[in-house]
């Protein structure tokens, strides 16, 4: 789990306890009016004939409206990135005094707004991102953070059943015509929502003998494994697992699958970046009071393709974990 301090003690991370209160609110602009921006659109009908003549043009008649440009329509927008309505409402008046200031008129400014809310809201997400990745880093160095397996005194008790919502057309996953062997809870079922890269690594790491176990996360499950990170939208891994015992170490591994077509968007990034910066964490923590024995390292990635699972496999059964069986 990811923890933060509290006192002598360790709570789970928490965005809007452990990180938002950090948040350098002065810091955070409205973004360039003069950026790359449409001016407008003007609408057009045409009528066309089925002969060869061309089509005529004629322009639209709008319909008359009072074109006052809100500031609380700005600073609305934030309100789910800004916390503090007078932030939001400071960072929206300074926007539109900017664009006034470039020479933009309130007509203007309206007929604009389409695109401008977006982009005020994606500046100032990024923004408050940026921030709270430094804070999260700033407080993951000077150990008020940590990455590690929760091993104190018992403060749970163990599951006797897991129970998972099964429709009429799912069926338990099968590799070769014969159930998954090393799923953590049985049946494994696959789910419709499942897609072919994740039904592939499903079979890759039941194929592994280096695992004593592996979970296919379901995000929707209530108390489902996550992992947070500096935004306040949980990860949910789409696979944990554990690898055997060997020489008195054993790995922990965290994947999540992204189609090929994901590679480079803004939350897969997010959750590359997450991943490397915890498993880094993980594999250097120094604190035997957050640990048991044997000693556990990580591996925690995003996997794109199949391509990947040979290299995975190679890492997983690394040194003395070769001549595992």
């Amino acid at each position: 789990m990811v923890r933060h301090t509290d006192g002598p003690e360790w709570i789970q991370l928490n965005y809007q306890t452990h990180i938002l209160p950090h948040i350098d609110w002065l810091k955070i602009k409205p973004p360039d009016p003069n950026a790359s921006a449409p001016d407008g659109t003007t609408l057009r009908t045409a009528t066309v004939n089925v002969g060869d003549a061309p089509p005529v043009f004629h322009e639209d008649q709008k319909p008359h409206v009072e074109k006052n440009i809100s500031m609380s329509e700005f600073a609305l927008c934030l309100s789910d990135i800004v916390p503090n309505p007078w932030q939001a409402a400071r960072i929206a008046e300074k926007l539109i005094e900017n664009l006034k200031t470039s020479g933009q008129t309130d007509e203007k400014i309206y007929d604009r707004r389409s695109y401008l809310i977006p982009t005020l809201q994606e500046h100032v997400a990024k923004e408050v991102e940026d921030q709270a990745e430094q804070i999260f880093r700033k407080k993951l160095d000077s150990g008020e953070i940590q990455f590690d397996l929760d091993v104190g005194e018992p403060n749970y008790k163990l599951r006797q059943s897991y129970k998972i919502e099964v429709h009429a057309n799912q069926n338990p996953l099968t590799k070769y015509g014969k159930p998954v062997q090393l799923s953590l809870f049985e049946p494994m079922y696959a789910y419709p929502s499942d897609n072919e890269l994740e039904k592939n690594f499903a079979h890759f790491l039941d194929g592994e003998k280096a695992l004593q176990w592996w979970h296919r996360v379901v995000a929707r499950q209530q108390d489902e494994y996550y992992v947070q990170g500096w935004s306040k939208q949980r990860i949910y891994p789409d696979f944990v697992a554990m690898a055997k015992e060997v020489e008195g170490m054993t790995r922990v591994l965290i994947f999540e699958t992204k189609g090929q077509h994901l590679e480079g968007n803004r939350d897969t990034m997010y959750k590359q970046r997450v991943l490397k910066t915890l498993e880094e964490a993980f594999n250097v923590t120094k604190d035997t009071k957050m640990r048991e024995t044997p000693t556990r390292t990580g591996i925690f990635r995003l996997i794109f393709n199949a391509q990947e699972f040979p290299e995975i496999s190679a890492q997983l059964n690394e040194g003395s974990y070769s001549t595992e069986s």
